[in-house]
């Protein structure tokens, strides 16, 4: 091999690992789409303004706390599937693994 392949090859290797990190995984779509939904220009606004009422972040950040006690939660998904399936894995493997 000449000089300029050995440079060519020791180039692709230097360079490969940054560009592979770069690459997303191949779940990162899916979790975009389960993100939490970004807020409102108008919600957005209603907290810029409920912020300059306070004096400090503290007041503001116990304020914040308080509206969302006062909102009801979401519900959980149901996931007593999973449970179900790894206790009867777990059984199997004690009886007969």
């Amino acid at each position: 091999m000449t000089v300029k392949h050995w440079i060519a090859f020791a180039y692709l290797i230097i360079v490969s690992p940054p560009l592979i990190a770069q690459t997303a995984s191949p779940g990162a779509k899916k979790e975009r789409e389960q993100a939490a939904p970004a807020q409102s220009p108008q919600e957005w606004q209603r907290k810029y303004d409920m912020a300059l009422k306070y004096p400090s972040l503290e007041d503001f950040y116990d304020a914040m706390k308080q509206e969302a006690a006062s909102k009801p939660k979401a519900l959980l998904p149901d996931r007593s599937g999973i449970l179900l399936v790894r206790s009867a894995l777990n059984v199997f493997a004690k009886n007969w693994g």
